[in-house]
Parts: structure tokens; sequence; C-alpha cells
């Protein structure tokens, strides 16, 4: 009987064999004794594991080839073939063979049981771990931390079994500081703040068997030939990380300076950073990380600023002409430029020839604006730009035997092998000639916003209303992949898109103009007059009759003061203050989406010459596509070559509008018991279609407007008490006679609705 384990039967099995005795039944009735006839001790399968293992050491050490049955003695009770592993085992085939002879016998008949095959005897080796960390503070220079990990073979939980215990052993350390490097500068650090970081930290995981037997440990493959050093950086997992970084490093505004400027030192700050990360595994020989990370913040903001040309009137009544203000200059300025440069390289193991190595590498260049004006301080205007472009670098590409001889190649996948051998420092001045023309953009957006509060509040008797108006725009410009769509080598374009949004709200606080009147106030608040009683009062007389008369008056305006409205006043005119608040608001949202957009970001992204896509689409302001009107905004710019000419494009003009109506009505008839009116009406309209050129190659272009699709949604409040208690039927036969009316107000268009 053989058995064979491994990933097939094949060419990659363990065989362990079993010649097996024939028993002989015994005569008369069968007792208990009688087992050991029936099933003889030298039939059963007892093998240690390692038997295994120590002839696959003894195979390589003596250097049989893999691909033959090794030992050669095809008597041997254990065989192996290929380089199979108990840790993936996929097969287990159980067979019989006869080839010799038995007592002169070729052909036997009998029964063979093949059960209870088990694994008993597991090996258990005790694990331990340790951990260790180390805080050092350096008074205000900065602190130094240390910590560090190792769990060892066999480290695990009490509640955990003996196959989820660590089958490998792992040491993790880091080491980390933060500095704050100008308490090392003479003169407190000249006003400067230089934060520093580093960091080193590393894994090492180191796994019981080698990696590429999974049933040999590090000893046994060494045992078997295998270099020790090569077994363990194939086998081991490591992860290293090394960083250091300056963030925000300025100079500080002095104290003594209250006013800032805009050429101030203290208005910069630079930062840069350095990132490398290196990991090796089985199958990745290395995987290195290398960051490169530098950039340039510039802030200004200041205080106050506005001007008062009016400020001299001081009568509360022209408060509107006394507030008057404007502010020549922007509250903040930011700036931010930030270079990325970051480099991969991947190698793998195998093949050994050629090598497998393969790079990644981008060079990102990003840039952001900001400014905040309050041109009044009911006028307030922000601007807010991002910038992305891409700085071309030439990169290797294919397998050799030497990654250094691999081809070189453009962005765009054009050979540059021979300019390269050619001139060792074409590399170099192909990169820096790109970032001296800051890159090619990628992406560039911008939003601007608009805030005005209408002036109410200084306008007597009208601070009871609140108005308010917004205006936002954006606009984006996304560059395109660099591949051709045809045959004559038509790029894809870019896309442009932008939206706006204007808005307005005003409440009305009822409330806040009831109390401008003192007898509504009152009753408002619910204060009940004083109860009215007679008194006898004795007069005498004074000889100084001003007093007496003084004080006769300061009496008659406390009653006046006392008296208020009645209970009876209060509950007829309280209903009449039911209305307490009313909300108004109105949003009208716009975008559109133009693929296929030839022209390149520059400025503020527009093209060079500030031509396209006019300041009218990047300040946020709907282009007319409308098909009914030859000179739109698609048509007119054809000849601008605004718009991609390949009969391939075919990607989706996109134009969506939005209104929204909200009004909110508070009303309150009598105290705490509040009432709210809502009333809602949101409409919204999406339009596409295609926009492409449908000449033949060698013709004029000719674009057209295509493929048209409107599509929307409305929604609306409404009342139901009107027809709440009205039939059923009644309303159906109300709702048929109403069909003529609606289909007179609906264009007789036989097209309608493409």
């Amino acid at each position: 009987m053989f058995i064979r384990l491994g990933d097939d039967s094949e060419s990659n099995y363990y065989e362990y064999k079993v010649p097996l005795t024939v028993s002989t039944a015994p005569s008369g009735q069968m007792s208990t004794n009688d087992k050991s006839i029936i099933w003889p001790d030298e039939n059963f399968i007892d093998l240690a594991l390692e038997e295994l293992t120590n002839l696959k050491i003894e195979r390589n050490q003596a250097g049989h080839p893999f691909t033959q049955l090794y030992p050669v003695d095809p008597d041997a009770r254990i065989h192996i073939i290929g380089n199979p592993s108990l840790a993936y085992v996929r097969e287990i085939e159980v067979g019989l063979t006869n080839s010799s002879d038995i007592d002169g016998m070729k052909d036997i008949k009998g029964k063979v049981w093949i059960n209870e095959l088990r694994v008993a005897g597991f090996k258990e080796q005790a694990g331990y771990a340790a951990t260790a960390r180390l805080q050092m503070q350096m008074a205000d220079l900065g602190e130094l931390n240390f910590a560090t990990t190792y769990t060892g073979e066999g480290w695990g939980g009490l509640d955990q079994k003996l196959e989820q215990r660590n089958q490998f052993a792992q040491l993790d350390y880091d080491a980390s500081t933060s500095l704050e490097l100008s308490k090392l500068l003479p003169a407190g650090g000249m006003g400067l703040t230089i934060p520093f970081f580093a960091q080193y930290s590393k894994s090492v995981k180191s796994p019981k068997f080698e990696a590429y037997s999974e049933d040999l440990t590090f000893d046994e493959a060494v045992a078997g030939g295998a270099d020790r050093k090569d077994v363990e950086a194939r086998s081991q997992e490591t992860s290293t990380i090394k960083t250091l970084n300056f963030t925000n490093v300025k100079k500080a505004k002095s104290k003594d300076k209250k006013t800032s400027y805009p050429w101030d030192i203290s208005n910069l700050s630079a930062s840069y950073a350095y990132t490398q990360t290196k990991i090796t595994d089985p199958i990745i020989e290395e995987d290195k990380i290398t960051e490169h990370t530098g950039g340039i913040d510039y802030n200004y903001s200041r205080k106050g600023g506005h001007i008062k040309p009016f400020s001299f009137i001081k009568n509360k009544k022209l408060k509107l002409i006394s507030e008057f203000n404007f502010n020549l200059l922007p509250n903040s300025l930011t700036f931010g430029t930030t270079l990325n440069r970051k480099k991969s390289t991947r190698t793998y193991r195998l093949p050994d020839t050629p090598i497998f190595t393969f790079d990644d590498q981008r060079f990102i260049w990003e840039r952001r604006y900001g400014l905040n004006w309050d041109l009044t301080k009911a006028l307030k205007i922000t601007y807010k730009a991002n910038a992305s472009a891409v700085v071309d670098e030439l990169r290797q590409v294919g397998v050799k035997t030497n990654p250094a001889d691999r081809d070189w190649v453009t962005e765009s996948g054009e050979d540059v092998t021979t300019e390269v051998g050619d001139n060792p420092n074409f590399v170099r001045e192909y990169r820096n000639r790109n970032l001296r023309d800051l890159g090619r953009s990628k992406n560039y957006n911008h939003n601007i916003t608009a805030t005005y509060t209408l002036p109410f509040k200084l306008i007597p008797g009208m601070d009871w209303i609140n108005a308010k108006a917004d205006y936002r725009a954006g606009y984006q410009w996304e560059g395109g992949a660099l591949i051709t769509i045809d045959e004559l080598g038509t790029p894809l374009g870019n896309s442009i898109s932008n939206n706006q949004a204007r808005s307005g709200n005003v409440t009305f606080s009822f409330d806040k103009l009831y109390s401008k009147a003192p007898y509504f106030k009152a009753i408002d608040k619910g204060k009940a007059g004083r109860k009215r009683t007679g008194r006898s009062r004795t007069k005498s007389k004074s000889k100084d009759s001003l007093g007496a008369v003084g004080n006769d008056k300061k009496d008659k305006k406390k009653k006046k003061e006392d008296s208020g409205p009645s209970k009876i006043e209060r509950i007829l005119i309280r209903p009449l203050l039911a209305l307490r608040d009313v909300k108004f608001s109105y949003k009208e949202d716009l975008s559109t989406f133009l693929p296929g957009f030839m022209p390149q970001s520059n400025l503020l992204g527009m093209s060079s010459g500030f031509s396209a896509p006019g300041w009218g689409f990047v300040g946020g302001l709907q282009p007319n596509i409308d098909t009914k009107d030859p000179n739109n905004y698609l048509l007119r710019n054809v000849a601008n070559n605004y718009f991609n000419p390949s009969q391939n494009f075919s990607d989706e003009i996109v134009q969506t509008r939005r209104h929204n109506f909200d009004l909110k009505i508070g009303v309150e008839p009598f105290k705490d018991f509040d009432i709210d009116v809502n009333f809602r009406k949101d409409y919204q309209e999406t339009h596409t279609e295609v926009f492409k050129n449908k000449s033949d190659p060698g013709e004029d272009i000719q674009f057209i407007q295509n493929a048209g699709y409107d599509f929307g949604s409305y929604e609306s409040t409404y009342s139901g008490l009107s027809t709440l208690f009205k039939d059923n039927g009644d309303l159906y036969k109300n709702f048929i006679a109403l069909r003529e009316q609606v289909s007179n107000k609906l264009p007789n268009d036989p097209n309608a609705g493409q």
C-alpha cells in the first residue's frame, strides 16, 4: 500500500510505502484476541513526518534532479519527486500495488481497511514576548522616543489553540525625535521657529519555515545546501521606514509690531518632508518608495480697514448714511505651492533573468490661491483656486537582463532611447525644461462667493427685516489622458465645467415689529395692568406750592405707567398678533459640463491669450446651447477649435437647471401654541446632447448637435383641504374634465419629448 501527499500525484509528492501482510481468517468463532491476526501490527501506518522532510534535505544535499524519483531504489519505503510541501497538501492518494509473488500467487482477492488516518503527537514549543519603551524629554529642545517589541515562535494567548499560535518571530523597533531646532540658535533663536521631526522604524518578520519549501526550517534548508543569507532574504518579511520633515518653518512676528504688512517676512513659511519606505517579502526582492515634498506658503491677513466718510453724522435716523463704508484692500491673501516627487521601484525575485524591475515616478506641482475681501461690511467676496500640474519625466520600460539597459520613453510613449544614449544629461534636461514651464496642467478649479446683506437694520423702524443675497460661481478644467482616439492621432481632449448658484433669503420678524409699540409689546408679553382701587388722600397745604405740583405730576405719570392692557384687551387683541415670522428663500442652481475641450489651461483656467473658454464661462455664466440659435456658444466657437474634431468622439454635454422655493410662516394664536405653515416648490431639468463633427475626412469640419434628451423632476407642496370631504366619484369626473384644459396648454408638437 502507498500514500502520496503533495500538490499532485504524478510529479510533485511525497510517497510512503507499507508492505502488507495477508492475514488468515481464524478458525472457529472469533474473539477479541483475534484482531491481531486479522489486522497485523506490521500493516499499521506509523510515520514521523520529519522522515519526509529529512528525505528532502538528503535529496537536496545529493543534488539529485527534482524531476526524478528519489531514492532510485523502487523498494525504498519513502520517496520524493518534485518539490512538495507539507504546508500545502492538495491531494492525498492511497493505493495498492502488487509487484511480487506471494506464496506463488500473482492474483490475490481480499479486503483492505484504510481508515482512521490522522495526525498525532503535535510538537509544542513555548513562546515568549517582550516590549520596551523609552521617552526622554530634553528640556524645551524636544523629546526622544524609542520603542521595541519582540514576539517569538509559539507565542499566543492562553485561549488560543496550537495552530493559532505564532509560526514566526517578529521584531519591531521604532525611534523618533521631535525637536525645536531654533533653541540651538543664538539670541533666542532670532525669532525663528524650526520644528523638526525624524523617525526610523523597522519590522522584521522571520517565519519558522523557509519560504519556498515551507516545510523546512531555516536550519534544515541551510543543511540542504542553501546559502543562509539567501534563505533569510527570501523568507523574511521586512518593512523599513525613514522619514524626516521640517514643518512650517518661519520667522515669528515681533511682539512689538502690531501692524502687519504684505511684505513682512513673517507671512512666509516653508516645509520639507522626506520619506523612504522599503518592503521585502518572498515574492518581491525590493519595493522601494522615495518621496520628497517641499512647499512654501504665504499668508497675509489684516483686521478692520473700513473707511467711513460720513462718520461725523451723529443723527441716529441717518445711520444708513453715517454707517456707509468701504474697504480699499483685501482682508487676507494666501498663496501656497507644493512640489511632490515620488519614485517607486519594484524588483521581483523570480525569474533570475531577465530581471523584472518596474518603475513608477510622479512629479506633481500643486498651487493654491485665496482672497478674502470685505468690500463693505455688508458685501463680502471670497476667491479660492487650486491648480495641479505634472512635471513630466522620462521613464524606463520593458524587461532586460540589466534594468539599466531598458528603453527610455516620454509621457506619451515616444521612444527616446537614442537621444538618451547620445546625451548623458538628456534625462535631467528634459525634466528641468518641463519644470521651468511650470509643468503640464492637469487640473484647475476655482470658486467665487459674493455675499450681500441688505442694510435694513440701519433704517429706522426696519430692523425687523433681515435680507441676504448670495452668489456662488465655480469653474473646473480637467486635463484628459495622453491617448489618441483615431488614426489621425487626435488626442482625447480635456473637459470643462462650471456652476452657478444664486440665492436670496428674507426673514420678516413680526414679533420684533410688534414690540416697537409699547401697547402691543405689553399685550405680547402678557403684562396685565394693576387693579385700580380708590384711596383717600389727605391734601395739606404747603408753603412750597411748586413742590406740591411736581409731586402730583409724578404720581399721575406713575399711574399711567402702572396701567396696562386689561385681560379682556389681551384676549381680544392677542390673536390679531398671531403672525410671528415669515421666512422666504429662493435658490437657483445652474451647471454645464463640456467634454472634448481642446485648449490647454493657463492662468485662471483660461487658455493663453485669455480667450477660451471665455470670461463668462469661468465666471459661472451658463452658455447658450439652444439648438434653435445658429449663433449659440457651441456653434460659434467651432471656428476657434474649442471642441474635439474626431468622429470617434461622442461624449455627452450635460446642462442642468434647478429652482427651489421655500416659504415658512410661523403662527402663534396664543402663548406656547405654535403653528408652522410650509410651502415648497422644487423644479429640476437636465439636458444632454452630443456635439460632434459629422464631416468626412478631407471635407470642411461641420459640427452638429444631436441626440438631445431632456428629463427632470418637479416637487411641490399642496393643500388637500378643498377636496378632503368630496365624493371620490365627483373628483374623478372633475379630473376627466380637466384633461382638455391641460391638453390645450401643451404645445401641439408632433415630436414632443425628443
